[in-house]
Formats: structure tokens, C-alpha cells, sequence
């Protein structure tokens, strides 16, 4: 649960998550100065720190490759686009996300279903750490017009930090990943745990609906000895069973 009523912890409201992320000293400033200091953030530690560290030459190009990648997180990673874009080669790119990864600004979802040596170079996704760095690091202003043009996105960015955060915290024998077919099925995140996986679909709606776990059943179908229940993390106000096996839960439930 991220709300309670215990003493020293406030109820979080799902747009200031969204918009300005759940870092402590972020939580508990007034809203007119979140912005300023995310930015400061992303300035003086973010960039400084890898400058200071000597981990790249070309602090412009990393800079400029800083605000790519966060506009992109949570979005399965293509290099030669990103290379275009920026203009930075691609075996470049490849070490500026690891740089990300190394320092725990971004963390990698790889693809369920392949193990070993193809599943380390299956295309990830990366998603950045917290979504106020990532939407400072973006340049995005801050405001209610954001959530109208990305709400989903910054909702599924943010169950899948929470999600890394507590597998972090659980062990290795915990992990985050996300599931695509060939024929474009897609499930957001699979969690996977010693004794189960659990699929999991994130969605902006209030209402949820059984076709918004059409993905979900069909993982299930797909790996019935490991997959017996599946979840959609959606705005509605409480729980709803979907089908037998899945359920839809509110977000502030994760």
C-alpha cells in the first residue's frame, strides 16, 4: 500500500506520483518548487556525477542522449533510431545505457520466455529509475496537459519502478520482465518469483473491462504450470474480478 494512516506517512495522490515522482525530499515540497529542483536534480547530480566520474568524454552528446532515452523509457529500445536521432553511434549508445544501468538511474525489463545467453541480448526495455527524473530529464513541463497526452505511459512507468524496487529489495530470485509474441500480444510486466509468475497489464482506466486482460488470459493459456493468476493495476477505486483468474487493482494497491 502507498497510503496509511500511520503517523510520518501522508497519502500520495496518483498525479503527483506521476508528475513529479516519489523521491522523499521531492514528496514533501510545495508543488511551485518540485520542477525546479528535479531540474536541478538532473543538472547537478545526474550529469555531474557521470562527468565527475569520467564515465563519458562527450558530455554533450551524453546530455543530448540523457533526454532521448527518458522520453523513451518504458519502451523497448531501438538503437539505430535512437542513433538517427541523436547522432550518436550506436556502440556509443550501448555504453551510455549501460552507464545508466551501472549508476541506478535506469533499470533493464528483459523479455520472459528466453533464457540464458539469448535473453541477455534480446532487446529490453529500460525504464528510468523515478518518473519526476524522467520527465525533468525529458524537458516536459509538469502540469495537468502531461497527464492528458501520457497518462499511460507515466502510469506504466511507474508500476514498473515500483515493481524493480521491491524485486531489488526481495533478491535475485525475483525479477521483472515483460512478455511479446510474434503475432504483436503484449503483456507490460511478468513478475517472476520462486513459486509463480504473475502477468501483469497496466492501464489508465477507471473501468476496467475483461477485454483490457485479453493479454493476460492469453499468457496464462500460454504457461498454465507457472501462471495461475494475473492482475490489471488500473485507477479504478477497488478491486474487480475481470475473468476466474484475473483481477483488476486499483494502483494506490500495488
Amino acid at each position: 500500500m502507498l497510503t496509511s494512516d500511520a503517523p510520518g506517512f501522508p497519502s500520495v495522490q496518483l498525479n503527483d506520483v506521476l508528475l513529479h515522482g516519489n523521491l522523499p525530499g521531492i514528496a514533501h515540497e510545495p508543488p511551485a518548487s518540485r520542477a525546479r529542483t528535479l531540474e536541478s536534480y538532473v543538472e547537478l547530480y545526474l550529469e555531474e556525477e557521470i562527468r565527475r566520474e569520467a564515465l563519458v568524454r562527450n558530455v554533450g552528446a551524453f546530455h543530448q542522449f540523457l533526454e532521448l532515452a527518458a522520453l523513451e523509457s518504458g519502451s523497448i529500445i531501438n538503437l539505430h533510431n535512437l542513433s538517427r536521432e541523436s547522432g550518436v553511434p550506436v556502440s556509443t549508445l550501448r555504453t551510455y545505457y549501460q552507464i545508466l544501468e551501472d549508476t541506478f538511474i535506469a533499470y533493464r525489463v528483459s523479455a520472459y520466455g528466453i533464457n540464458g545467453r539469448k535473453r541477455v541480448l534480446t532487446t529490453p526495455r529500460i525504464i528510468l529509475f523515478d518518473n519526476g527524473v524522467r520527465n525533468a530529464a525529458a524537458r516536459l513541463r509538469t502540469d495537468h496537459e502531461l497527464l492528458k497526452t501520457q497518462m499511460g505511459v507515466l502510469l506504466e512507468n511507474w508500476v514498473g519502478q515500483e515493481l524493480m524496487h521491491r524485486c531489488l529489495y526481495a533478491g535475485r530470485s525475483y525479477r521483472v520482465s515483460f512478455w511479446r509474441t510474434a503475432h504483436g500480444a503484449e503483456v507490460d510486466y511478468v513478475l517472476e518469483t520462486p513459486d509463480e509468475v504473475i502477468p501483469i497489464e497496466v492501464k489508465a482506466t477507471d473501468s476496467p473491462q475483461p477485454s483490457d486482460a485479453r493479454h493476460l488470459k492469453l499468457f496464462l493459456e500460454t504457461y498454465p504450470e507457472k501462471a495461475r493468476r494475473g492482475f490489471v493495476i488500473c485507477r479504478c477505486q477497488a478491486p474487480r474480478r475481470l475473468t476466474e483468474q484475473i483481477e483488476a487493482v486499483p494502483w494506490h494497491m500495488l
